[in-house]
């Protein structure tokens, strides 16, 4: 039988001592090697909990013009998905929102916005933050703008954050700023400007 210890009782050993509450049998192995659920204690790590975990997605169907120099809050009116009603498509949907259960363990948030270039006028800076309850901002990228030309290139960006400690009801939106002298544009889809939380554990 293969006996198995916690990492902070013993981090370097495996060895033959009576099963307790100490150790547990492993009793199963799937054809991939991988432990089956059957083998996990039903009060820590099940198949059904990992499934359930809260998380979403979520888009914009248009896009959406940004006035310069205006930081500019994104509204999500679509959604890939929403496993624990984090997002409402239609009241506050710029919000991302911790759900019942959701005040333990770690959350990780990722934002991408994508920016259509343009053939002529000012380059400037673009900004991308994501903000925690109306007030703080726990994430933010700044660049400047794809050089404008005559392929009109697009800027892209790319924001992560960490969370945890969270309370039910804290709430994550996206702001955007822009400098190029004139209103420039966040290109809608799924794939290219969208806003998403996972709860990791």
């Amino acid at each position: 039988r293969l006996l198995a210890k916690p990492l902070a009782a013993d981090p370097d050993t495996l060895d033959s001592a009576p099963d307790g509450t100490t150790y547990k049998k492993v009793t199963g192995v799937s054809a991939g090697n991988q432990v089956q659920t059957a083998s996990i204690a039903d009060a820590n790590v099940t198949k059904a909990k990992t499934e359930a975990r809260n998380r979403c997605s979520v888009f914009h169907s248009s896009n959406v013009g940004i006035a310069d120099s205006t930081l500019t809050t994104l509204n999500w009116d679509s959604e890939n998905f929403d496993v624990g009603a984090l997002h409402d498509t239609a009241t506050n949907n710029p919000r991302i929102t911790i759900p019942t259960g959701g005040d333990v363990g770690l959350w990780l948030f990722v934002c991408q916005v994508r920016w259509i270039g343009v053939t002529s006028g000012g380059q400037g800076r673009r900004y991308v933050n994501i903000l925690k309850n109306g007030t703080t901002i726990v994430a933010e990228n700044g660049m400047a703008a794809a050089p404008v030309s005559a392929a009109g290139e697009s800027s892209m960006h790319t924001v992560v954050a960490l969370q945890s400690g969270l309370t039910v009801g804290d709430y994550f939106e996206v702001q955007v700023h822009q400098s190029a002298g004139a209103a420039r544009t966040v290109q809608a889809a799924s794939w290219l400007t969208f806003f998403s939380a996972h709860h990791i554990w």
